[in-house]
């Protein structure tokens, strides 16, 4: 059973808005008021980013794209759970290891 996100598909956070170079894409991300809201945008029963999922699946690719795109690396769920703690708990230390160098702290 998989989870989704209402509304948002990669098509639509790696085009935003449709037709922009990647370059202009980014400088949208960087000064759009409402991008921190749509990246960190908590689902499923949950409640978890994109990112925590995917620290939790260890998918280190996909870590990486959304710590490029500046998603929270602290932003919790509603357990309390922290990215770096879904990774540690299901062992992915890869993911551990990327997300403590994109300034996770160890002690949330």
């Amino acid at each position: 059973m998989g989870v989704r996100c209402a509304g948002l598909c990669r098509e639509t956070w790696t085009t935003v808005p449709a037709g922009l170079s990647e370059a202009d894409a980014a400088r949208v991300r960087a000064g759009h008021p409402i991008w921190p809201s749509i990246i960190n945008l908590k689902y499923g029963v949950l409640k978890k980013t994109r990112l925590s999922w995917a620290a939790s699946m260890g998918k280190l690719s996909r870590v990486r794209e959304l710590c490029d795109w500046r998603a929270g690396v602290e932003v919790a769920d509603k357990d309390g759970c922290t990215p770096l703690f879904d990774a540690c708990w299901d062992g992915h230390l890869d993911v551990v290891r990327e997300l403590l160098a994109r300034g996770a702290n160890i002690e949330a």
